[in-house]
């Protein structure tokens, strides 16, 4: 999004689903004939952006303002007959991270349509492509409806792979008690956190939207926006289930972690335990000092060699009749 113009794509939609493009240089003048919806794509970090918003196409200061914000979270506000939405989409944009959720902002009225934002947009180029089409959207309703939709379809592949990398792990875990996938644990599930953030008040912003008496909403778009609806609580009772099966795998992988470490633990005890008497033995015969048994007999070595052997077959005896080992 680096053209020199603060507009990327400008239509007058023809309300039968398809649309005629507009010249960028005309599309300011286009947005105030009322005969027709306009819709503007607006690249908000060029330049020339403010100065559009404001001064060519009329927008109240606050709009634009929120329109031009570095940082937004999902929301939306009725002013007049219009209203101003946030929303996020994912990124699926080459070499970028599904969860660096990209920003869709709009101002929608009846007669128009302006909406913003810094990086490409899946759901954008989409509806571009149905225009074409002719099986696009025919007013600012269904544009709106239309770009929700196009939205929380992208959505779904993501939160399915969350579910499909967590399903992996589970497995892995059940194999192997690798310490590496700890790594791959605490990614996943701040992925699922990261992508909660912004769905869940988005989810939010269309139930608004389902209870505006806004005119140019109708009937049928707000039918659409309740299936929108069920898809979104869909996506974060799916996303809550991936942090909350990320924790159980987690707590898996210590407690399998903990309990190999205490089975080697428990043999280096046997282990101890077994060589103590023995250690204890050798010590007491090897100092060289007068007094000690066997020192002037030449079988001494080997009596006391297979009394150590003795014991140690006693030991192992009583340890296995204990059940310990």
């Amino acid at each position: 999004m680096t053209d020199s113009h603060p507009i990327i794509h400008a239509f007058q939609l023809d309300g039968g689903g398809s649309a005629t493009p507009i010249p960028v240089e005309e599309a300011a003048e286009a947005a105030q004939d009322k005969s027709r919806l306009t819709w503007l794509h607006i690249n908000v970090l060029n330049p020339g952006a403010l100065n559009l918003l404001e001064n060519q196409l009329g927008l109240d200061w606050l709009i634009a303002e929120a329109l031009m914000a570095d940082e937004t979270r999902p929301r939306m506000m009725e002013l007049n007959e219009g209203v101003l939405i946030i929303l996020r989409g994912v990124n699926l944009n080459q070499g970028a991270e599904p969860e660096d959720m990209v920003s869709l902002r709009a101002w929608i009225t009846e007669y128009g349509v302006i909406s913003a934002g810094r990086r490409q947009l899946k759901a954008t180029a989409d509806i571009i492509e149905k225009l074409e089409q002719n099986m696009g959207p025919c007013g600012a309703g269904e544009w709106l409806t239309e770009m929700c939709v196009e939205l929380y379809d992208h959505m779904q592949s993501a939160v399915t792979t969350l579910n499909e990398t967590t399903d992996d792990l589970e497995d892995r875990v059940l194999v192997s008690q690798d310490e590496s996938i700890r790594e791959s644990i605490i990614s996943t599930r701040k992925r699922a956190i990261v992508f909660r953030r912004y769905i869940s008040p988005q989810r939010d912003v269309i139930a608004r939207l389902q209870t505006s008496e806004l005119p140019w909403i109708s009937a049928n778009d707000k039918r659409r926006l309740t299936e929108v609806m069920d898809w979104l609580t869909r996506y974060v009772e799916d996303l809550d289930a991936i942090r909350e099966r990320s924790q159980v795998i987690k707590d898996e992988l210590a407690a399998a972690m903990n309990d190999r470490l205490n089975r080697h633990l428990y043999l280096l005890s046997i282990v101890a335990a077994v060589s103590l008497p023995l250690g204890l033995l050798t010590g007491l015969f090897g100092i060289n000092i007068g007094g000690m048994p066997g020192v002037d007999d030449g079988n001494a070595f080997w009596l006391f060699s297979v009394l150590l052997v003795a014991l140690l077959v006693l030991e192992i005896v009583y340890l296995r009749k204990k059940g310990w080992i």
